[in-house]
């Protein structure tokens, strides 16, 4: 059903109140979600309505049904995990880019998203101070993060030996041996597993107090790799509960010794330290 623009005003202003309602009192409310994931499912249960209700109603039920199971996580006293928040002008523009509707896949299709993602970019790589010329990808998280940077490191290790996995595939391609701390962050596993390289054929590298790699543990397993093997090291910027760092000038020297080795940083938390020259 199509809205009159009144309508339109209405249920925009409407939800706009209420998440001005919840941002303006996040200080005072619990940080903790008030119901369980079981309790929460019971507050959504009810069978699939047979037509539609008015909008403001629908909008006015789901703040009443998920406000209960809502994390304080843009308020001042969330400290849980590493969870980001979200910052009240990029609610806006969040607002906005729902409102325009508009699929971003190409440069065709709406090239402001595509120019806005390009600017992104190089702001990234002068505030990171990274090479201007790398290339940048807008990934969801973590686990996606890792899967492309380290699609990209087997694609490039079994190219060198010959081998095109993206249109071969990977079964009969040769050998991939990749090397990780054995404190990496579990993202990392998750990508290996869902690139086809396992999480358990992998070789775990021994790690100090801090979950950062011994930088004799590592040479020795790179010295047991042949010089002409595809190898990938996975390097740690920033352990999760530590903030340690691998020892990073020691893994490129050895990596550099190889044929065909590629160094892949997951860099989640550490990263950011080079905005920071102090």
């Amino acid at each position: 059903m199509k809205l009159s623009d009144a309508d339109l005003a209405l249920l925009f202003g409407r939800a706009a109140d209420h998440a001005t309602m919840f941002r303006s009192g996040i200080d005072q409310r619990p940080q903790h979600p008030e119901q369980t994931y079981a309790e929460a499912l019971r507050a959504f249960e009810a069978p699939v309505p047979e037509a539609g209700d008015d909008a403001r109603a629908v909008l006015d039920d789901l703040v009443r049904r998920a406000t209960p199971g809502l994390h304080a996580m843009a308020g001042p006293r969330f400290c849980g995990w590493v969870i980001g928040n979200s910052h009240p002008v990029g609610v806006a523009a969040d607002w906005l880019t729902a409102a325009w509707g508009q699929n971003a896949g190409n440069h065709i299709a709406t090239p402001a998203a595509a120019a806005c993602e390009a600017i992104a970019a190089r702001w990234l790589l002068d505030i990171l101070d990274l090479p201007r010329e790398a290339s940048v990808g807008f990934v969801t998280g973590a686990t996606m993060a890792n899967f492309v940077g380290l699609a990209a490191a087997r694609s490039e290790v079994l190219r060198r030996l010959g081998w095109d996995v993206e249109t071969k595939g990977l079964f009969g391609a040769p050998p991939i041996r990749v090397l990780i701390g054995a404190e990496a962050h579990t993202t990392v596993f998750s990508a290996l597993q869902y690139l086809g390289l396992g999480q358990e054929r992998v070789t775990r590298i021994a790690v100090d107090e801090q979950g950062a790699m011994l930088p004799e543990s590592l040479l020795t397993s790179m010295g047991g790799a042949r010089k002409d093997a595809a190898v990938i090291v996975i390097a740690q910027a920033g352990q999760i509960n530590t903030g340690a760092f691998d020892p990073m000038q020691a893994i490129i020297e050895a990596a550099r010794l190889h044929d065909n080795c590629w160094v892949h940083v997951d860099g989640a938390f550490g990263l950011w330290a080079r905005a920071c020259p102090a």
